[in-house]
C-alpha cells in the first residue's frame, strides 16, 4: 500500500493505492481538525510498520 496527501497547508486530502486501486477519502480536512488530521497520519504510518 501507498499512502498519500494533498495539502494546501490549510485544507487537507488522503489517498491510498493498493494495487492498480486507488481510494480517495472524499472528506476535505481542514487545518482546524488538526487532531483528525494527524490521527489519519499516525494510522498510515502505523499500518506500513506492522
Amino acid at each position: 500500500m501507498i499512502y498519500g496527501t494533498v495539502t494546501t497547508g490549510t485544507n487537507w486530502k488522503f489517498l491510498k493505492l493498493t494495487k492498480q486501486t486507488i481510494e480517495i477519502d472524499l472528506v476535505e480536512y481542514f487545518i482546524n481538525d488538526l487532531g483528525k488530521i494527524l490521527g489519519i497520519l499516525a494510522s498510515g504510518l502505523h499500518s506500513s510498520i506492522n
